[in-house]
């Protein structure tokens, strides 16, 4: 065929989910179904199933970088979502890759910990993703444990302060996510520059999710794709993840998995 059209591409950069529920497996079907495409590319292969996470084991950045710059040749993508990022090497990689592109929509899910308790970065890392990557994202969406993690020294309750703290890193919008708030309501914020730009409510759902910020993320990089403003593209991301949860199903008695 010699139609060269295509919907838009989304380059996402995240580890592999051997359970299926989280991580680039979350990213392709959401991304598909928002009616883009998707280059992934795994960042590392992880231990895991629906309860939580064993262990992680980073891609060789060689490769890494070699399989980015490839597919990139091929096809410069219309937006790129990131997600696990367990090395300080990967870390590096993906600096170039912005810089090398810097009129790329970045969403970036700042997975630093699993929702059954996991720890993916230490310290070192954490310092590294704020003070390297976050200056080169358009758009960071941590939940409320992430967020405070990458503003440290900040009282766990002054949430617009440390949303502003990781602005004035570079990071041009903040989405803090309330998922794992206790409150009746999701509240989520989108912080600008300046400070909080919107709010959403959304109504709590029982159980708990796995991958629910990989779908997020990655449906907000579509959109985006598809040309929206970051704060539409906010907008109807959770609006589509909300709707995934609400008909999330079980393949065990771990977490729930998102319908995407």
């Amino acid at each position: 065929m010699d139609d060269m059209t295509s919907p838009p591409v989304i380059l996402c950069l995240s580890g592999l989910d051997p359970s299926g529920g989280a991580g680039i497996q979350a990213d392709i079907t959401a991304i598909q179904r928002l009616n883009c495409h998707s280059m992934p590319v795994i960042t590392s292969l992880t231990d895991q199933d629906t309860h939580n996470v064993k262990s992680c084991h980073p891609v060789e950045a060689n490769l890494l970088a070699s399989q980015i710059d490839t597919v990139i040749r091929d096809r410069k993508p219309d937006a790129i979502k990131l997600g696990l990022i367990d090395h300080l090497e990967t870390i590096e990689v993906i600096v170039k890759v912005l810089s090398a592109y810097p009129s790329i929509p970045v969403i970036a899910d700042p997975v630093l910990r699993a929702s059954g308790g996991f720890d993916f970065s230490g310290d070192h890392l954490a310092e590294a993703y704020i003070e390297r990557l976050l200056p080169l994202c358009t758009l960071l969406t941590p939940n409320l444990a992430e967020l405070h993690r990458l503003a440290p020294g900040i009282l766990d309750k002054d949430d617009d302060k440390a949303a502003l703290t990781l602005t004035r890193k570079g990071c041009d919008h903040i989405l803090v996510t309330r998922g794992d708030a206790s409150d009746d309501m999701v509240t989520n914020t989108l912080y600008g520059k300046t400070g909080s730009l919107t709010q959403w409510q959304w109504p709590r759902l029982p159980g708990r999710f796995h991958g629910s910020g990989c779908t997020l993320a990655s449906a907000i990089a579509a959109y985006t794709g598809l040309g929206m403003t970051i704060k539409d593209a906010c907008f109807h991301g959770q609006q589509y993840t909300q709707q995934t949860l609400s008909t999330a199903y079980r393949i065990s008695q771990g977490q729930y998995i998102p319908d995407r």
